[in-house]
């Protein structure tokens, strides 16, 4: 039964407008730990909070499902089947799970479909996570964006890995140096959608003009980012 986390009082300030979280009783994509964290109304505030600093408006749905194992990552073949399939941006309406999404005017729809990663079971689903998330869609939608925005994930991706070092990063996972060059890109973008903009300090090639020039210039292409999924679905795991 499809259980619904009221929509917060004032849907015309919090960017994260709509919080919902479809339990299954025998549901594997979240370990117990997630499951217990979704179902706190608490969470639902937490959540809300954490993006007020979001210059758009979201819609997070997080769908537990027994079509993926959080304890499969490399082995399920229905997990590689549903991250082929459906991972990314979607433009469209899509049904997952028996689940219809559609996409809404001036909101960025997020489907989660699961906590899955390698560090998963030691990663849970807070604000951090569910922003980092975000991130990685834009890097797993190359075949359904339009040529544009792949054009700016991919310099993007190129001037990360030439110019950034993790010393050049303001988040908790680059001072405690537990970052690598292919999650930066994701935690820019978490770093955004938490505190309304990515930092970028000087370190290595990077004088400090040349670290305030480069950061101005990264939320420039993040934003541009975050504006082709309005209206749009992203669906992530």
């Amino acid at each position: 039964m499809r259980k619904f986390i009221t929509i917060v009082e004032s849907l015309n300030e919090a960017p994260i407008t709509d919080y919902d979280y479809i339990p299954d009783e025998n549901g594997t994509a979240f370990n117990d730990s997630d499951k217990k964290l979704l179902n706190n109304p608490k969470t639902k505030t937490k959540m809300i909070k954490a993006f007020e600093k979001t210059p758009f408006d979201i819609e997070v749905t997080f769908i537990d499902n027994q079509n993926i194992k959080t304890s499969d990552l490399e082995k399920n073949d229905d997990f590689k089947n549903i991250l082929n399939r459906n991972l990314g941006i979607h433009s469209d309406e899509i049904t997952l799970f028996g689940h219809k999404f559609t996409p809404k005017d001036n909101t960025i729809t997020v489907v989660m479909t699961g906590n899955v990663s390698v560090a998963s079971n030691k990663i849970p689903m807070t604000p951090w996570t569910l922003a980092h998330k975000i991130g990685h869609s834009f890097e797993d939608s190359f075949q359904n964006i339009d040529t544009d925005t792949a054009n700016i994930v991919r310099l993007l991706q190129n001037s990360i890995e030439t110019k950034l070092t993790q010393h050049n990063l303001s988040m908790r996972s680059a001072r405690t140096g537990n970052i690598e060059s292919g999650e930066m890109l994701s935690e820019l973008i978490a770093q955004y959608l938490i505190t309304g903009k990515a930092t970028i300090l000087p370190y290595g090639l990077l004088t400090p003009n040349d670290a305030q020039e480069y950061e101005n210039n990264l939320n420039r292409l993040i934003k541009k980012l975050l504006d082709y999924a309005v209206g749009k679905i992203i669906v992530e795991i």
